[in-house]
């Protein structure tokens, strides 16, 4: 199976969500140096809702040395189906542990069919095809059920239930080109943790009191990103409007958790 390419690729140690490290370290297509392949481990392990995997550090090191091994010797290799044998390791297999997952049926399923696919896509374009190989699939399906409560997906179960395409899919875009706008801003050092801190307590406030006045962010990155979801808000039915601001504030939390 040929490996996608093409995505947006952040410089070391800027980058936030699961699935450019995912993809750099799965795919191999942009070569990683030990520290940056740390890091973006490190990226993976902040996104589960139990970051504990390991009984001590010395597990932990003698887990991570083996991954990075493994990966140094398909440093060469582009065949997806023997590249996974990295997920096969100890440390990947800790990763993916979702023993502990409070998702119900439903939940579960609106993640490995929506959520994944979904989000892959705006990661890195066109990396779902990555889901046609089953090792992939599975690994990345406990992943996301360790990284997702109850709490983080019914809302967006609800955002966009009985919503037909031609509604649902313009929105989608719009939102996923607005947080990437001020993300790609995010990865050149134009926009700051502290900025998107301010962000997220500005949706906050106005989900809470509902204002339109005042003075706008000192980052104008980051007011043009405000502007823009409020402008969204605005399209959606009045009774999505709720489950909206929830979804934006729920994801933009755990972007500013994840945030260096």
């Amino acid at each position: 199976m040929a490996i996608v390419s093409g995505g947006v690729t952040a410089s070391s140690g800027k980058q936030v969500y699961w699935i450019e490290p995912l993809v750099n370290i799965v795919t191999g297509e942009r070569a990683l140096e030990r520290e940056e392949f740390a890091e973006d481990i490190v990226i993976l392990c902040r996104h589960r809702i139990n970051k504990d995997m390991f009984p001590s550090d010395e597990v932990k090191d003698a887990a991570l040395l083996e991954l990075y091994e493994v990966y140094a010797a398909l440093k060469d290799e582009r065949e997806l189906s023997v590249r996974v044998a990295l997920l096969a390791t100890d440390y990947m297999k800790a990763l993916a542990d979702c023993s502990a997952c409070t998702l119900n049926a439903e939940q579960r399923t609106y993640v490995t069919t929506t959520s994944i696919p979904r989000d892959l896509d705006a990661g890195v374009a066109g990396s779902s095809k990555l889901l046609e190989n089953e090792t992939f699939r599975t690994w990345v399906t406990n992943y996301r059920f360790a990284c997702t409560t109850p709490e983080m997906v019914v809302p967006q179960m609800d955002l966009f239930s009985g919503m037909s395409d031609e509604i649902k899919l313009p929105l989608i875009e719009r939102i996923k080109a607005t947080t990437m706008k001020w993300y790609v801003q995010y990865q050149s050092k134009e926009v700051t943790k502290a900025d998107a801190e301010v962000l997220l307590h500005k949706i906050k406030s106005f989900v809470e009191n509902k204002p339109v006045e005042g003075e706008p962010l000192a980052n104008p990155i980051m007011e043009e990103a405000f502007q823009s979801y409020l402008e969204i808000g605005k399209d959606f039915p009045l009774d999505k409007v709720d489950a909206y601001w929830i979804v934006r504030i729920n994801n933009l939390q755990i972007c500013v958790n994840n945030l260096a």
